[in-house]
């Protein structure tokens, strides 16, 4: 996909050709680290952290809600703002509504929007991965919250 095909839309790592030999799962999560830590931390002071699991659990709140956090008149595009609400979701069907630059890289088999890491990736490629990700994941109020659960299942 995206990173097996030149890395995708989003900057490159600049060590990016020093990870061309480790696994794809490596790569991808290297460059998730590097957009995340490094990219987010140049804008850090620019920004609004808002939650993907937040906008999927409830769209048309969040939407709401950012729209009275940039001013906006509560009456304007009510319309558009419930139309689009109904199409987020964090399942695949007929209504979801995917990003342009994302549907040529989407996998069907998905089930989930939300966590679908966990339907896609083994306990030994979370095992790989969780040493290069864990530092970003962590700032972002991400981790994997049962240790218990994560040394049964490998990984930790």
């Amino acid at each position: 996909m995206g990173i097996s095909q030149n890395w995708g839309h989003h900057p490159k790592p600049p060590d990016w050709q020093d990870w061309l030999d480790h696994p794809l799962i490596e790569r991808c999560a290297h460059h998730w680290n590097y957009i995340n830590f490094v990219g987010f931390g140049q804008v850090r002071h620019l920004v609004k952290v808002s939650y993907f699991e937040e906008m999927i659990r409830a769209p048309l709140e969040f939407a709401t809600s950012i729209r009275q956090e940039v001013g906006l008149n509560p009456l304007e595009n009510e319309v558009e703002l419930v139309e689009w609400a109904k199409r987020i979701q964090n399942t695949n069907n007929e209504q979801f509504s995917e990003a342009e630059t994302s549907k040529n890289y989407s996998r069907p088999d998905h089930q989930v929007r939300v966590s679908r890491w966990k339907e896609n990736l083994s306990a030994e490629d979370v095992k790989c991965v969780l040493p290069i990700i864990e530092k970003t994941t962590r700032q972002f109020g991400y981790f994997l919250r049962d240790e218990k659960a994560a040394q049964q299942a490998g990984w930790r």
